[in-house]
Order: C-alpha cells, then structure tokens, then sequence
C-alpha cells in the first residue's frame, strides 16, 4: 500500500525507493516516495532486498564508464567567478540562481564524466540550502540543470557531494541531519529522476565523502561525533555492508573527512585524521589509512599511522593515487609540505621535494 512518510523522515526505510525516470518539473510537488518497504526489526546486517534499478538512459557515443578512474570529485574555492572557466562561462546560471549578490568564494565540485563531460556542484555559504548542479557537455554547453537539487527532502541537509554513477548518470550524496543517516539522489544521463537511497545510518553526519567505483557502486564515507562509516550501494541499488555499514579503526578528528582511495581494482583504502588506540600508547594522533575489498574485510592487521601533521590536522587530507598499488598522501610539517606514498602493502616511505 502507498503512502506518504511523515515530514521527519527523509525517504522510505527500505535501502531503495524508486522515482519515475523520467523528466520533471523540480518545482513541482514531491512525488510519492512509493512502497514503505520496512522489514521487521532483525538484527541481521544482510542488505535489504529491493526490486532491480530501472534501466538508466544511456548518453550516445559515450565511452564505457570504466573508461574514467574512481575518484572524488576536485573541490576548489573560487573567489571570483572569472577565476574559474567552468564558472565563468556559466555565469549567467550562476547569478540567475544566487543573485546578483552571489556570497565569495563559492565552493565548487568538478566530477568527471564519461564523453568529457562534466557534473558540477555550486554552493554559496551565505545560501547553504541553495545547491546548483550543472551538466556541461564536451563543447561547453549546459546538458541540463538541478535548480532544486534535493527538492522533497527534508530540512537538515549538509554536506553535499556531486558524484557520477553508471551509464553516465549523475548524483548527489549528502547527510540528512534529522534522518541521522547519509543519503544518495541519482539522476539519469539526461537528468530525469531515477532513485534516492538509504545509504547509511549514522547518528552524527558531519562530514561526507563519495566516489563511484565502477562494477561495484558507490562508496559513501559518513565521519561526525567522534566515529567514521563506510557504506556500499552496489551496481544492484543494494547496502554492501549493511545499514551500519562500516566502522573505521580510529575516531576522527571534530569536522574530519575521509578520503576515498582505489588502489587497484577490488580494493580501496580510507584515509582521515584522528585518533587511535595501540597497544604501546594509550591513544596516537596522526592520519590514518586502512585498506578493504569489496566485501568490507580489513586487509591489514591494524590502521597505519601515514603521519603526523604539526598543528591542525587536515580537514580532508591531500591524497590521490599514482598508479595501481601507489598512493600519495601530502602532509603539512610548520611551512613545509612533505610527500609520503602509501603501497597496498601497507608500507609508507617520504617521497623527495619537487624541484
């Protein structure tokens, strides 16, 4: 039976609710979010099944999605909007959307997409419940817009994260205060609404990170109130790992972020400032890393300490991978900034300066 969820509630309790994929008009009343799917209450971490996705419409002559590494989207502070192409040349969406008196620097996330195209997500701090998610083509030409983003959610909303998905489809990731759980909206490749989902719940949700890992899913890190989790949506719209998802083997610094890494095609490793218990020391601060599979299973004994950072931690630390097996992770010491790369295997060595 159909029925609508109380305004405190930010979607059905099931893992997957489904929207016509098709196009709408944002501005619009919230469709029904469909069936109230809840289980009964178990205590087993099994994913909640849900019907299969529908089929996504694919762009034409657009490369495989594979074709694109798994990597967060680049996040910029853009002072003027001159500074930035993207932004310059879409300045009329820009200020058409936050006025005339848009509030600098405006943040700004770049995800890359298959056909060279680009999903960007524009947010001005003095308007945080005004997001504006553009699709630019190869030639520079607006594919489509979200004016109204997260348009039928609930109030509360932080954090959000532009992410890509299969067949050249676009999302945004974020966390759901009052739902007390982090959250994904996907759109198709030619933005009709396609689903919203459940990712992972989390008391405190004060910081978001989220990556497509293509044959996999999405990898969404939730981080606040001292503990960090990890959650999957696989390529079926299913929880990998669970509505817990997974915890991390360190408690992150207040307002930390979690940094997602691919190193090699069934494996990722998680990278945030914190702290930690060892067995020689009552507790280390430093940046930690550990590494999973697919599965969620830790493939190193413990998290190894990458560095520590003199002064404040970094938010959201500097990393990127350099090839399959290779990371990089860079650290701030007093006015000097060090390079350390991190191997799969779990070992760290201090890359030399750049000349």
């Amino acid at each position: 039976m159909h029925r609508r969820r109380s305004s405190g509630t930010l979607l059905a309790a099931a893992a997957l609710v489904f929207f016509t994929a098709c196009r709408r008009d944002e501005s619009a009343a919230p469709a029904d979010a469909g069936t109230d799917a809840s289980p009964p209450e178990t205590t087993s971490t099994a994913a909640i099944p849900a019907p299969p996705p529908p089929d996504l419409a694919v762009a034409p002559d657009v490369p495989s999605d594979r074709s694109l590494p798994a990597t967060e989207p680049r996040r910029f502070l853009v002072k003027r909007l001159e500074d930035d192409p993207h932004l310059s040349h879409h300045r009329d969406a820009v200020l058409s959307h936050f006025g005339a008196n848009v509030g600098l620097p405006l943040s700004l996330q770049v995800e890359t997409l298959p056909g060279d195209r680009r999903a960007l997500l524009i947010e001005d701090s003095s308007q945080p419940d005004k997001p504006l998610v553009l699709v630019v083509a190869a030639d520079g030409t607006r594919a489509w817009a979200k004016e109204m983003p997260l348009a039928g959610i609930v109030p509360g909303v932080r954090e959000v994260t532009v992410v890509r998905g299969p067949d050249s489809s676009v999302g945004v990731a974020f966390c759901d205060a009052e739902g007390e759980l982090a959250a994904l909206r996907a759109w198709t490749s030619e933005g009709g609404i396609f689903a919203d989902y459940e990712a992972l719940e989390i008391p405190h949700c004060e910081a978001l990170s989220a990556l497509y890992w293509p044959g996999h899913g999405h990898v969404i890190v939730a981080a606040g109130e001292g503990e960090a989790r990890a959650a999957r949506i696989d390529e079926r719209g299913m929880r990998a790992w669970g509505r817990s998802g997974l915890t991390l083997p360190w408690k992150p610094d207040p307002g930390a972020a979690v940094v997602i890494l691919v190193d090699t095609e069934d494996t990722f490793v998680l990278v945030g400032a914190g702290s930690a218990e060892r067995p020689t020391t009552r507790r280390e601060e430093a940046v930690f890393a550990m590494r999973y599979d697919e599965r969620g299973k830790e493939l190193w004994p413990a998290p190894i300490a990458v560095g520590r950072p003199s002064g404040k931690a970094p938010k959201r630390p500097t990393a990127r991978v350099i090839t399959t097996g290779k990371m990089e992770i860079e650290m701030t010491e007093g006015s000097t900034r060090r390079r350390l790369e991190l191997s799969s295997e779990g070992t760290v060595i201090v890359l030399p300066e750049r000349r």
